[in-house]
C-alpha cells in the first residue's frame, strides 16, 4: 500500500518525477487553485482563475461570441470580439468600437445620425463642433448664447452668402431712421429720417410730390415747416452748363431762393440771389426778372379800408428815371422806373428795404431798397379821377 523512494519511479519504462505528483491532488474540480492542475468539472467549466495570458503568436482565442456574465451567473451581453480588436484610440476606424484617447477625444467620424436629442454640453467658455455638413430633413433649432460659424462658404438655400457678418450687421437697423454704420431702411410709409448728409449724382422723383427737408426747423408754428435747404454741385463750377446748382423745368441757373419771415414793417419777402461756387450764398441781384405775378387782393384778407390819399398833387410829384444797374452788362439796355429814395417821402406805403443797411463782403446789401410797382397803379389811377372830374 506504500512505496517509498527518493527518485523517479519507472511505469513501464517511462520515468516519473514524483516531486510533481501533487498538482494533480485537486481537492474541488472545475475550481482553479494555487499549484494545482486545471481540471474541468463536467461541464467542461473552470473558475476561479485570476490571469489568462494567451501567447498573440499564437492562433488566440477561437470563439464566435465571447458571453460576459454577471454577479447572478446570466450573459449580460453578447459582443461581436472582432470590434475590439486593433481599435485606435480617439479616432474612428471601420468596423471598429469607438474609444476615446487620453484626454476624451476622437475624430473621423463621417456621418452621424441621430433619431432622439443630441445634447452637447462642456465646461469650456467656447466649445465648437467641427463638421462639414449637418443635414436634417425637418427644422434644426439652434438656441445658443453665441453660435460661431467659420464656414469657408456659407449657403442659404443652395446660394452662396458673400457678405461678410460685418455687413450683414448693417441691416440691424430701426426702419426709417438713419444711423451710423448701417444701411438705409425705409419704414412702411416709404419714409427715412435723420440723414446729416447725402451725396448722390442725380435726385429723380416718380411721384407727383416729392419733399426734402434738411437742418433743423427755422419755424415749427402752425401749419409751417421752415427747412433751410442749399442744392449745390461741388464738382463742377456753379454757373457753368455742367455745374449748375438748381433747375426749375427746362430753364438752369445757380441760384438761391431765399425767404424772409413775416414782419410788420414789410410783409412777407421772397427774394431769388446768387450763389458762390461752393454754394453758398454770395447775395441778391438788383434786378429780378420773372413771369406773371398776382396780389392778394381779397376784400376778405383786409380790413380797414379808405379811399387812398395820394392822387394827382403825389404823381406830379414823382419823378420817372431812366437809368442802369451796377450789375447790368455794357450790352444791355437801360432801365426805366423810380428811385425808392426819391419815393419814400411822396407815398412810403409803396417803399420797403433799409437804407442804412450795410454791404456785405461781396459789395451786396441784404436788405436793399425796393418799390411794390402794383400800389403804384392805385396811386397813379387816382390821379387820372381827379384829371378827369376837372374836364
Amino acid at each position: 500500500t506504500t512505496v517509498n523512494t527518493t527518485s523517479d519511479i519507472q511505469v513501464n519504462g517511462t520515468s516519473y518525477n514524483l516531486t510533481q505528483l501533487d498538482r494533480v491532488n485537486v481537492t474541488t474540480i472545475g475550481t482553479a487553485q494555487a499549484s494545482k492542475a486545471l481540471v474541468l468539472d463536467a461541464n467542461r467549466s473552470a473558475s476561479n482563475i485570476y490571469n489568462l495570458i494567451i501567447d498573440p503568436n499564437g492562433t488566440g482565442i477561437v470563439c464566435s461570441t465571447l458571453k460576459f456574465w454577471n454577479a447572478a451567473g446570466t450573459a449580460s451581453n453578447t459582443l461581436a470580439h472582432m470590434y475590439y480588436v486593433g481599435v485606435q484610440e480617439g479616432g474612428a476606424t471601420a468596423s471598429q468600437a469607438v474609444v476615446l484617447n487620453s484626454t476624451k477625444d476622437y475624430s473621423g467620424i463621417r456621418n452621424l445620425s441621430c433619431s432622439g436629442t443630441l445634447t452637447i454640453s462642456t465646461s469650456i467658455a467656447t466649445p465648437s463642433i467641427t463638421c462639414d455638413t449637418i443635414t436634417k430633413a425637418g427644422t434644426i433649432t439652434l438656441s445658443p448664447t453665441t453660435l460661431n460659424l467659420n464656414p469657408t462658404t456659407l449657403q442659404i438655400a443652395g446660394t452662396a452668402v458673400t457678405a461678410t457678418a460685418a455687413e450683414l450687421n448693417a441691416v440691424d437697423v430701426t426702419a426709417g431712421a438713419a444711423a451710423v454704420s448701417k444701411a438705409l431702411v425705409l419704414d412702411s410709409s416709404g419714409s427715412i429720417g435723420t440723414i446729416t448728409k447725402m451725396t448722390c449724382t442725380s435726385i429723380r422723383s416718380t411721384t407727383t410730390e416729392c419733399q426734402i427737408t434738411a437742418g433743423t426747423a427755422l419755424d415749427t408754428s402752425a401749419e409751417c415747416r421752415a427747412y433751410p435747404l442749399c442744392i449745390t454741385n461741388d464738382t463742377d463750377t456753379v454757373g457753368s452748363v455742367a455745374g449748375i446748382s438748381f433747375m426749375i423745368d427746362s430753364t438752369v441757373a445757380p441760384i438761391r431762393c431765399g425767404g424772409v419771415g413775416w414782419d410788420n414793417t414789410n410783409g412777407q419777402r421772397v427774394r431769388i440771389g446768387i450763389t458762390n461756387q461752393d454754394g453758398t450764398w454770395a447775395g441778391y441781384p438788383n434786378s429780378v426778372y420773372g413771369g406773371p405775378y398776382t396780389n392778394g387782393s381779397n376784400r376778405r384778407l383786409k380790413t380797414d379800408i379808405r379811399d387812398c390819399p395820394h392822387g394827382l398833387s403825389t404823381g406830379m410829384q414823382m419823378r420817372p428815371r431812366l437809368f442802369r444797374w451796377k450789375s447790368s452788362e455794357d450790352t444791355e439796355p437801360d432801365s426805366i422806373g423810380f428811385i425808392a429814395q426819391e419815393l419814400q417821402p411822396l407815398v412810403p406805403e409803396v417803399v420797403s428795404g433799409d437804407e442804412n443797411c450795410p454791404e456785405d463782403e461781396n459789395g451786396m446789401i441784404a436788405y436793399p431798397m425796393g418799390i411794390e410797382m402794383a400800389s403804384i397803379t392805385a396811386v397813379l389811377w387816382k390821379a387820372i379821377q381827379e384829371l378827369t372830374a376837372r374836364v
